[in-house]
This record gives structure tokens, C-alpha cells and sequence, in this order.
């Protein structure tokens, strides 16, 4: 994350940057909201709007504290340049493993490790999108759920003996009633 000194930019500056906002419907209810690039920086609310409007204050008491204490800021990821380039130190092995997959498949090392690294990212960048989607289904539908699985209780079992013979007795089942299902 790019960093700046405090003394450059005043509340109004970093209020007016593009931060990345996370909007997550909770388990119990309503909307947890955060700030990616600002540690700490988060809020709640029953509705989306109302998680998103906290966050806007609780945005503004973020920046204001860290400007008295003369904090770092993170600037937003948005505002970031990139060169497209950067060194990796990696171990010999996997250098030449690498190098041999490049010549197997007639591209350039780069090339190879640009495709890999590319599979990489897109891989676990699509693992936390299934994660994310399959928790928000999971919170969304749980009263759901929890209220099936209730109503198909239809009965429980209880044990009861009917005697056979004087020596062998073999369980009856019997059933219960279910309680009533509220929603």
C-alpha cells in the first residue's frame, strides 16, 4: 500500500478518495461494513444504507485520529500505479522446473511465468468469490433452513418393548407428535 505523510494532505483529501468498501449481510442480521485499505475502520446497520452511512462516519473518526496522532494514511488501492513489473527471488528448482515447462510449451520464461502467476491469482481470486457467495447464501438462508428442518422433525422416535416370548424382547417403535413449528 502506498503510504502518505500526513503533513501533505488534510481531512477533506482523504474523505474525497475512492477507499474499496466491503458490504457483508451478518449472520444474526443487517450489514457489517469495512475499509480494505484502513485497518480497523469499520461499522454496521440493520440495511445496507444504514452499514454504509456508519461507515462514513466511522471513515471520518478513522482519519481524524490518525492526522492528531500524525499516523501514516494508506492511500486507496484505485489511486496505486503499477509498472508491470517486480523482482521474485525464487529457489533454483523451481526456476528450472519452470524454465523446462517454458521450453515444453515454446515460450519464453516470462511468458510461462506470467501464465502461471495469471492461473494463480485467478484461481484464488475465484475461491474468496465462491467462499463470499456461498456465505452470503448460507446467512441469507439459514432462517430458511433452520425453519425446514424444524418442520421435517416430523417425529421422534421412543422405545418401547413388546414382549415376543419370556426371553426375547424385540424394540417397537413409536412416534411423537411434533411440537408446532413457529416462523
Amino acid at each position: 500500500m502506498s503510504k502518505i505523510k500526513n503533513k501533505k494532505h488534510d481531512l477533506e483529501y482523504y474523505l474525497s478518495l475512492p477507499y474499496t468498501i466491503k458490504l457483508m449481510p451478518e449472520e444474526a442480521g443487517g450489514f457489517f461494513a469495512e475499509i480494505d485499505e484502513l485497518t480497523g475502520c469499520m461499522s454496521q446497520g440493520e440495511t445496507q444504507e444504514e452499514a454504509l452511512k456508519n461507515l462514513e462516519q466511522a471513515k471520518k473518526m478513522w482519519f481524524e485520529s490518525m492526522l492528531k496522532k500524525n499516523q501514516v494514511v494508506s492511500e486507496p488501492e484505485t489511486t496505486k500505479e503499477y509498472s508491470g513489473k517486480f523482482l521474485v527471488r525464487i529457489p533454483i528448482s523451481l526456476h528450472r522446473r519452470i524454465a523446462r515447462l517454458a521450453k515444453k510449451e515454446g515460450v519464453s520464461l516470462n511468458q510461462m511465468a506470467l501464465t502461471l502467476l495469471s492461473e494463480r491469482v485467478t484461481f484464488k481470486e475465484i475461491k474468496i468469490e465462491i467462499k463470499t457467495a456461498l456465505w452470503e447464501i448460507e446467512s441469507r438462508t439459514k432462517g430458511e433452513y433452520e425453519l425446514k428442518q424444524e418442520a421435517m422433525k416430523i417425529a421422534q422416535p421412543d422405545t418401547v418393548y413388546e414382549t415376543l416370548s419370556e426371553k426375547s424382547k424385540i424394540p417397537k417403535m413409536t412416534w411423537k407428535k411434533p411440537g408446532v413449528v413457529r416462523s
